[in-house]
């Protein structure tokens, strides 16, 4: 019985001390349903407690890095909002982009991705 009991005790600590604590973004979209070429875009979400960095990075169809947002001062119950930066900033060629927010406890990859579509006029999210 103590054996077993040993065992698991050593397995919750090697659990505990090898499982990294991310502050993961859990969901990201535009503040509004649409942006034109003369406004800013703002990207607003919610993030787990930890962490209070939290970035977008926007990406064309190709993978090409187009630009970054970012929010240093996420509010303590985990919602986040991005400084705002003009559409043409990040939008130049008609298409689909991806926009993925994550904390920097976290990498791009593992953060939550959304779908947006630049008309030269102006951008909204692709419905899933």
């Amino acid at each position: 019985m103590h054996t077993k009991l040993g065992v698991f005790l050593v397995f919750l600590l090697a659990t505990i001390i090898i499982a990294p604590a991310y502050a993961n973004v859990t969901s990201v979209a535009l503040e509004k349903s649409f942006y034109i070429n003369e406004e800013k875009i703002t990207f607003v979400g919610q993030r787990q407690a930890g962490d209070k960095f939290v970035y977008v990075i926007i990406r064309d169809s190709t993978g090409a890095y187009k630009g970054m947002l970012s929010d240093p001062t996420s509010e303590s119950d985990g919602t986040y909002s991005t400084i705002s930066r003009s559409v043409t900033q990040f939008f130049d060629i008609e298409g689909t982009y991806n926009a993925t927010a994550f904390t920097d406890s976290q990498k791009e990859e593992n953060g939550i991705t959304i779908k947006l579509q630049y008309d030269g006029d102006k951008v909204s999210v692709l419905p899933d």
